[in-house]
């Protein structure tokens, strides 16, 4: 049976078949069958910067207050989002009495899924349950997905658009090749390990445009991401090739402080790989004139999903702390001249490699075009 031994029965429907009239018009038949409904909308975030307030539902819970054995049905109201490739669910904000209604039922935080989340988009077709026409996946992988896996933060756009106000956006020519360029090879890379299943996320300076500008920051000329070490898999530079992203730089190695650099025509990808301590993670750098090694330590964090130049990408959840880690307090003024071995907040010495180690942990290859 559909409901049978659930705290919480999850629907979900489009917002584009749920709009206000319609709606109100089910869950006013809902409270005449004297049920129980709160009902959740906001404003669409993606035109909250253009000074455009749309309201749209979000979420309806269900449930018969009289009785303290019935479901909860719980009705997600979905939106296509990054080029219509995914559908979007917004975040769920009860009020406290509402939250002391559900608690009188047993329903707890972890019983409803209160973050944004996206699902890749599938086939639904038409079934009967339980008596009930109901839509059904042809694919349920992406809703059997753990919430941690599925939550959406969105890039706040107002920011973006305040940070141009203050410092104006380079729009030379430039500026817009990079920014297309940069794109290019994110949707490449994303392809690549997509398909390794490898996960990734923004980090360094492509990090910091997303959470500042919404964007590329133009004047870096080059994309960075981060993967967990645990995560690396040798084919990984294979794959890469085969993309014509040849290999230029190798520092560290697996064990400790490991960087892969690859080039697509004149600009640069570099990767870092950071490892989990008890309290913090870290990735290495490495100088290739002397061995020096450097490490760069952020406070945990968790990854989400998130919309950048209509691209699917991770970032890390705490999004901020990451990069006031990175690039301290002031992260917001643009900052054009930077050293990588002394300019971060969090860089640390790191001792040196043994030279007898040299060969294998400063490879630099010639790249020809």
């Amino acid at each position: 049976m559909l409901c049978k031994g659930q705290k919480v029965t999850n629907l979900a429907t489009f917002g584009h078949v749920a709009n206000y009239l319609q709606l109100n018009k089910v869950i006013s038949s809902l409270r005449d069958k004297g049920l129980t409904v709160i009902e959740y909308s906001d404003f669409d975030p993606t035109l909250l910067h253009l000074n455009i307030r749309v309201s749209q539902p979000l979420h309806v819970i269900v449930f018969d207050d009289k009785s303290t054995n019935g479901t909860v049905v719980h009705i997600n109201i979905f939106y296509e989002r990054i080029a219509s490739k995914y559908w979007w669910k917004g975040p769920l904000y009860l009020t406290d009495f509402e939250k002391r209604i559900l608690h009188r039922r047993g329903i707890r935080r972890p019983d409803l899924d209160e973050d944004a989340a996206i699902y890749n988009k599938v086939e639904i077709k038409l079934t009967i349950i339980d008596g009930l026409l109901l839509g059904l996946p042809t694919d349920m992988t992406p809703f059997l997905l753990s919430p941690a896996l599925t939550r959406f933060i969105e890039c706040n756009r107002t920011r973006a658009k305040q940070f141009y106000n203050e410092f104006g956006r380079d729009e030379n020519d430039s500026a817009i090749a990079f920014r297309s360029k940069a794109t290019n090879l994110l949707r490449k890379v994303k392809n690549i390990l997509d398909y390794l299943e490898i996960p990734f996320w923004l980090s360094s300076g492509s990090c910091l445009g997303y959470y500042r500008e919404c964007d590329w920051i133009s004047y870096t000329q080059d994309v960075d991401i981060g993967i967990a070490i645990k995560h690396y898999k040798p084919s990984l530079i294979d794959h890469f090739s085969m993309n014509n992203l040849p290999l230029i730089h190798v520092f560290g190695k697996p064990e400790d402080s490991y960087e892969l650099s690859f080039r697509d025509h004149d600009l640069k990808l570099d990767i870092f790989f950071f490892y989990e301590d008890e309290n913090s993670i870290w990735n290495g750098g490495t100088q290739a004139r002397t061995g020096f090694k450097f490490k760069y330590v952020f406070r945990k964090f968790d990854l989400c999903w998130t919309e950048f130049v209509d691209l699917s990408v991770r970032v890390p959840c705490q999004t901020k702390a990451y990069i006031e880690d990175n690039y301290g307090s002031k992260w917001y003024t643009p900052i054009k001249q930077w050293n990588w071995k002394e300019s971060p907040a969090n860089v640390k010495p790191n001792g040196q490699w043994p030279v007898e180690e040299w060969a294998k942990v400063i490879q630099l290859y010639p790249t020809f075009d």
